[in-house]
């Protein structure tokens, strides 16, 4: 086994890793946004004379429904449940590691690395295990198992280098292959889970020197709104940075709406 395993099952526990910080900084993925429309008259004539309905209440407790509450819950369950499966993970990994012989992790200062304890656990209402660590503290347990895990991959790999040609290998190459597959399943389940359904954003290299700000990236580095020209600036002093519109493009104007009716207010003040 080469040097490829090394290097693509530490990707991969990049990519895990950057994934459970976004969880942890972000919070799961939300539901795509509810596209707004303006509703018929018959529908606005029906809301606005309809009996007034109670406030929905929680199935449980029967009290008014907090949406913030709820999404706050949600999001601690879905970082309680990805440290859980983290947790899992590096115990493999120290089972892969304490059943290979010659192998054992090094921290940066050159002493013994001894797997992270395991986290206490709890049984959630649908009965799957969760862990009970507070998000104050995720940060540090997930930088701690990844860092533990990197440390395990370059001894289970110079345990692998330091086999004697002579020596059957099968035992260690099934324990690298079954470290790997752990490692990209978790990873590419973050992946999934925010790339994936995370529209991509590309940043307008804002040639007029406003601010960064996101675009669909279908008009390549400049969005659509940079590429129109800028307002003529009629009136002095008053430093308009505004870009025309579609249709005062299309009509050959070269001053905004707004600069034109506060030069026309102007003029009749004069006048």
């Amino acid at each position: 086994m080469d040097d490829t395993w090394h290097a693509t099952t530490h990707a991969h526990l990049t990519l895990l890793r950057t994934g459970l910080l976004d969880l942890i900084d972000c919070g799961p993925t939300p539901d795509p946004e509810p596209v707004l429309r303006r509703p018929a008259p018959p529908e606005q004539a029906a809301t606005e004379h309809a009996t007034p309905r109670p406030p929905p209440t929680t199935i449980r407790t029967g009290q008014p429904a907090d949406p913030v509450h709820r999404h706050i819950t949600a999001r601690e369950t879905a970082i309680q449940h990805a440290l859980h499966q983290l947790d899992t993970l590096t115990h493999d990994i120290a089972v892969a590691v304490a059943d290979t012989h010659r192998c054992t992790p090094i921290d940066q200062h050159g002493n013994l690395w001894p797997p992270p304890a395991a986290l206490p656990t709890r049984r959630t209402g649908t009965g799957h295990p969760t862990a009970t660590t507070g998000l104050p503290t995720a940060r540090r347990t997930v930088l701690e198992r990844c860092n533990w895990t990197a440390a395990a991959i370059d001894a289970l790999n110079d345990a692998r280098q330091a086999t004697p040609p002579h020596v059957d290998t099968t035992l260690i190459d099934i324990r690298l292959h079954h470290v790997a597959a752990r490692i990209r399943h978790h990873a590419d389940r973050h992946r999934r889970a925010t790339q994936d359904r995370r529209p991509p954003t590309t940043r307008c290299v804002n040639p007029h020197g406003h601010a960064p700000h996101p675009h669909d990236g279908t008009d390549g580095p400049i969005c659509a709104t940079c590429l129109r020209p800028a307002c003529a600036d009629p009136i002095p002093g008053r430093l308009c940075r505004r870009r025309l519109n579609p249709v005062d493009v299309g009509r050959g104007r070269t001053t905004c709406g707004a600069c034109r009716v506060a030069l026309h207010r102007r003029q009749a003040t004069t006048s």
